[in-house]
């Protein structure tokens, strides 16, 4: 399993956190995004400041490009809530 550092701007990072957004279309040519893999999420303000908010999420699917419409070299990740670790 593999962290992925992702930032997003308050309105967006809001309707993830709310459930509404569970899919981001990113960039994959840097990155090897995979089922599974957790994604942190930090907003960010419109400026580029970080809010010190930050969701975890986890990849349950990864589309890639040029399929489904999306461009080569971009992907989109469908988002789950990460299960809390038992103690």
């Amino acid at each position: 399993m593999t962290e992925h550092q992702l930032r997003l701007r308050t309105e967006a990072f809001e309707a993830t956190m709310r459930g509404e957004r569970s899919a981001e279309h990113r960039w994959a040519g840097d990155r090897a995004f995979s089922v599974g893999d957790v994604v942190v999420i930090e907003e960010q303000t419109k400026q580029g400041e970080p809010t010190g908010r930050v969701l975890r999420r986890v990849i349950a699917r990864v589309d890639l490009g040029p399929d489904f419409g999306i461009r080569i070299d971009y992907c989109l990740l469908h988002l789950v809530e990460e299960e809390p670790h038992a103690p």
